[in-house]
């Protein structure tokens, strides 16, 4: 009896979420970051890449291990918290003036390049980032920090939905071609 050999593979979509991938392989950093910058979306959550392939926490490599310049961010440190609607989080730029709560587990967000989409509202954690957004390319990686309440999660998606509506008409080479191709004409 042969092992088959397992590959990554990512191709055909155009969204891909990959929650509490904790491990990360070389392979899947270099795949993930080639479909942002060729035009797709990718949602990594908290506890996005802490190990190393053999399962190892990485001695000196700031989290999300190999993916800091991809996110725009560093994580300075995290706090597990196994509960709901602990601590609040606030919106800013397309969501400034959306009020919502936080659970279970968060990582201090410090940004670098990317954009803040919802910060913490606690009076210690003012300056850390929950969720961001970053254009790579012609593509887009969000970074979910935490846990977040129903309301806020259905806002986000909703948002990274028209972000790649949007990314789709305007890459498209006519108007007519992308509404026959999406079915709005």
């Amino acid at each position: 009896m042969r092992k088959a050999k397992m590959g990554i593979v990512i191709n055909h979509s155009e969204n891909i979420f990959l929650p509490q991938m904790i491990i990360t392989k070389p392979e899947m950093e270099e795949k993930v970051e080639a479909f942002v910058k060729n035009g797709g979306t990718v949602i990594v959550t908290y506890r996005h890449a802490v190990k190393d392939a053999d399962n190892n926490v990485p001695f000196g490599e700031t989290l999300p291990v190999h993916y800091n310049a991809l996110a725009g961010l560093t994580v300075e440190e995290t706090e597990s918290l196994q509960d709901y609607d602990v601590f609040p989080v606030v919106g800013s730029g397309v969501f400034e003036g959306v009020e919502g709560t936080g659970r279970i587990f968060r990582d201090m967000i410090q940004v670098q390049d990317a954009e803040v989409l919802f910060h913490y509202a606690d009076a210690f954690y003012l300056e850390f980032a929950a969720v961001t957004r970053k254009q790579t390319g012609r593509g887009t990686l969000y970074y979910v920090g935490c846990g977040l309440e129903e309301k806020i999660t259905k806002l986000l998606m909703e948002q990274v939905m028209r972000d790649w509506h949007r990314k789709a008409l305007w890459s498209s080479s006519s108007s007519r071609e992308c509404g026959t191709k999406r079915g709005f004409c």
